[in-house]
């Protein structure tokens, strides 16, 4: 497995670990980070962060565009590439293309991978239902979505899973109907496993001390999965097309790197166990530069492009995406412009959770969560004035289309409130626009 090379290559020679190079990492990110030449300590301080903001991001778009490689015999199907022809050299397997792969663990001959969203995905051979209990018998040459996972162990002929809920499953040899599911001691769940040939090492305990971290992990998981989900339906059809507008462009880089700092947060927690709200509390002005600049690209297209009925009109809205954000929408209607709405606004209803887990057992509340609070009480703010500035241009019509940029928000107009008899002498007849 390797992380992103950004060739798509079918041949491993022309893979290059150049681009794994740290050097090239401020190029990975549209996050701008300028900072003044006088200050002093203030100086030193932003250039700290951009510089750790830039190393994160880098890392969070190579985590992402991860690729499985797999080459010898293919008896059954363990090379996952859909076929059964033997590779003498490595070849990628295309249906775990840049799907943040994170762990691969192999059995005699069937494989299991498990990306950072916690999606455990099994190919090879299945005589024993070691990747699939369902088509028990049938040997499986293309990566079948098993399920979220915590922990996955591969045997000779068997798998063991810990699931996100912390249920145990044994797939394959040596199971039998009652042990699809093991349940532990009332006060003890699995935590790890491991394999080695026939022998299968289940290490128990308590997770009272971690249940909030577990949590927080799943929740930001489930995040991943959603946020790659836009990626996929929404963002990779936008980037394929020549004529696409720079407001719209700017929305989906500002997307991407939102969607690189959240990889991370997951790569961290899963790898080096870091709770997800410690890695809040540590990055805390990473964090903030991403969401704020994201902030600042929304409204732009809720002013400029009447919300997003024209995105809606150059993209296809997939049934996965209307499933995902149709039970999120302040009404019953699934119009693909609400869809994309809610699923651009979607990140910055999340600020919310972490201002939770920031909070969460604290008194008083820790500074870290007073930023994320002020943040929100700012979002309100800018969402108040992108909707009343593009209710005015819509109503306006023609008459003032030549003052209408996504940076200008409107600050008070005549109609809604009009000049009083004291003050209003020759302008009776005018109106009066103010606007920044």
């Amino acid at each position: 497995m390797s992380g992103g090379s950004d060739n798509n290559s079918d041949s491993f020679d022309d893979f290059v670990t150049d681009d794994f190079n740290l050097s090239h990492a401020s190029n990975t990110s549209s996050v701008k980070c300028e900072w003044s030449c006088s200050g002093g300590c203030s100086e030193v301080s932003d250039r700290g962060v951009a510089e750790r903001l830039a190393g994160i991001l880098a890392r969070g778009a190579r985590l992402i565009k991860t690729e499985v490689w797999t080459w010898g015999s293919v008896q059954h199907g363990q090379l996952g590439t859909g076929d059964m022809v033997k590779r003498h050299r490595p070849v990628l397997v295309n249906q775990l293309l840049h799907g943040g792969v994170d762990r691969i663990v192999c059995g005699d001959s069937h494989c299991l991978a498990i990306t950072l969203t916690g999606m455990c995905y099994a190919w090879g051979a299945n005589d024993s239902g070691q990747v699939s209990a369902v088509q028990r018998g049938t040997d499986l040459s293309c990566p079948v979505a098993w399920g979220h996972v915590v922990r996955a162990a591969a045997g000779t002929r068997h798998s063991v899973l810990i699931a996100s809920d912390h249920t145990l499953h044994w797939l394959g040899k040596h199971r039998n109907e009652d042990m699809a599911e093991y349940d532990m001691l009332d006060s003890e769940i699995p935590l790890h496993v491991m394999c080695c040939g026939d022998f299968t090492c289940i290490v128990a305990g308590s997770l009272d001390s971690d249940v909030a971290s577990s949590t927080d992990l799943a929740s930001e998981q489930c995040f991943l999965e959603e946020m790659l989900t836009v990626q996929t339906s929404v963002l990779k059809p936008l980037a394929r097309k020549s004529n696409l507008d720079d407001i719209i462009a700017n929305l989906c880089s500002k997307y991407t790197d939102l969607l690189q700092l959240t990889c991370r947060k997951c790569d961290v927690h899963v790898s080096r166990q870091r709770a997800v709200f410690k890695l809040l509390q540590d990055h805390m002005d990473e964090y903030l530069q991403v969401y704020d600049v994201y902030l600042g690209a929304v409204p732009a297209i809720m002013i400029a492009m009447s919300g997003f009925s024209q995105l809606a009109r150059v993209v296809d809205i997939p049934p996965r995406l209307v499933a995902i954000f149709s039970d999120r929408l302040p009404s019953r209607k699934t119009s693909p412009e609400a869809i994309l709405t809610c699923a651009f606004t979607h990140p910055l209803n999340r600020v919310s959770v972490y201002k939770m887990m920031l909070s969460r057992g604290q008194s008083p509340v820790p500074p870290e969560a007073l930023k994320w609070e002020q943040f929100c009480d700012k979002q309100d703010t800018m969402r108040k004035q992108a909707d009343s500035t593009r209710m005015f241009w819509e109503s306006c019509g023609r008459l003032v289309d030549i003052l209408r940029t996504p940076q200008r928000r409107l600050m008070r107009e005549s109609r809604s409130h009009p000049l009083t008899v004291q003050n209003v002498s020759r302008f009776s007849s005018q109106w009066l626009i103010t606007a920044v």
